[in-house]
């Protein structure tokens, strides 16, 4: 099964304090320059619509579901959710500033976590630069603990917090 079919309308709908006026479904192709400019005015156009591109073909081939959250046309929110024999990752949550700390990402985060469950993978994984704190008390709050760091040469250390799933919903 693709990611995306594991997606149900009340998922969509999370049981979480958010916007009211936010709502959230998958990335299609057509949302790229909305997502460029929501949520990364910052990288190069031409380069991050081929890499956006090339993730809504892998959400088309089951691996990936990229989820946004918008404010009527505009993007404000944006998550992946990347599924791997065992486990699953939340990856690129971003959030635009001026959306912060309303509840956005934490609505991305507990509708990527249900579909993660859904799969019958063991665990989902976030990971976070040991640097944002905020971002890694958020993710304890929503139930990660700390699996492990990353030392990566050249870059920042970050920490990768996982969610176990006590029972397997395929």
């Amino acid at each position: 099964m693709k990611l995306i079919d594991f997606l149900t309308p009340l998922m969509l709908r999370p049981a979480v304090p958010y916007p009211a006026a936010v709502s959230f479904r998958p990335a299609e192709m057509d949302d790229g320059p909305a997502l460029h400019a929501g949520c990364y005015p910052q990288h190069d156009k031409k380069r991050f619509l081929a890499d956006h591109y090339w993730r809504i073909r892998q959400q088309m081939a089951g691996t990936r579901l990229h989820l946004l959250a918008f404010h009527g046309a505009e993007v404000v929110g944006s998550g992946h959710l990347i599924r791997y024999p065992q486990r699953m990752e939340i990856a690129d949550l971003m959030v635009a500033a001026e959306w912060r700390s309303q509840g956005v990402g934490s609505a991305i985060i507990t509708i990527m976590t249900d579909v993660a469950r859904k799969t019958g993978r063991e665990c989902l994984e976030i990971g976070v630069l040991e640097t944002n704190e905020k971002a890694h008390d958020l993710y304890v709050r929503l139930g990660f603990v700390e699996c492990r760091r990353l030392q990566r040469p050249g870059r920042e250390p970050a920490i990768v917090l996982c969610k176990h799933f006590e029972e397997a919903h395929v």
